[in-house]
């Protein structure tokens, strides 16, 4: 695989091209929907993640990133670090039962703003 890679890489291919291929989701995109989290009311929560959903984004790939952003953030403390990942375990769980991606991706980062606006002692 890697070769082939390579060959479409020589040929033009960018590693940006390639994550899509992949199924990476743009870390911009991750990192904005992230960022809404901290600042922006429920209804705009959910507006802009009817939106990243519609295009078609996997929520487990989200996940996945989503824990790399959290990893990273300095403004965390590892209690809102913590309370965040179980958020994304409970995630998975609810689209291993079934859940929709809609209501999946609104019900994590409705819970994940709750976490991130509140105050540490």
């Amino acid at each position: 695989q890697m070769q082939s890679l390579s060959k479409l890489y020589s040929m033009g291919l960018n590693e940006d091209m390639i994550d899509d291929i992949c199924g990476v989701i743009p870390k911009k995109l991750v990192r904005n929907l992230y960022e809404k989290c901290f600042y922006s009311n429920k209804e705009t929560i959910y507006k802009e993640t009817k939106i990243f959903q519609d295009k078609g984004y996997d929520p487990a790939q989200f996940a996945s990133q989503l824990i790399d952003i959290l990893r990273e953030d300095e403004r965390l403390d590892d209690v809102k670090r913590h309370k965040a990942a179980l958020l994304i375990v409970n995630m998975n769980t609810n689209l291993c039962q079934g859940a929709t991606a809609e209501m999946t991706y609104y019900g994590l980062l409705a819970d994940l703003s709750d976490i991130l606006r509140t105050k540490m002692f």
